[in-house]
């Protein structure tokens, strides 16, 4: 299972094409995606005290797009991170939370779907 934090507006839209993607995958050529361990610190330090996130539960083997688990540029050791080469499609994703933020502004995430 992968992970990855949408804004809600896009989330929604995707639903009518059944195609998920970000606004910059054009530019950088992949959607960033996440494990569910690395998932609770990202939220919290990148997503903090924003209101319109969803967190997509992403059943990786149902994605048509390739996955690359790749270090971020300049970096030989630390965690691998799941890169997706194209939009989600959504029927891959086993589930969608619209997240709340608690105080003082992070995010408490839900377990990980069974599927």
């Amino acid at each position: 299972m992968l992970v990855h934090f949408a804004r809600k507006a896009d989330w929604e839209e995707a639903q009518e094409s059944k195609s998920y993607s970000t606004p910059d995958l054009e530019e950088t050529g992949f959607i960033r995606a996440l494990t569910p361990a690395q998932a609770a610190e990202h939220a919290n330090a990148e997503l903090a005290g924003e209101d319109d996130v969803v967190l997509l539960w992403i059943k990786e083997p149902e994605l048509r797009a390739a996955i690359v688990h790749k270090r971020p540029d300049g970096q030989e050791l630390g965690d691998l991170y799941p890169h997706i080469y194209g939009p989600i499609n959504t029927d891959a994703v086993a589930r969608a939370v619209e997240l709340e933020p608690w105080a003082p502004g992070g995010f408490v995430l839900p377990k990980e779907p069974s599927v």
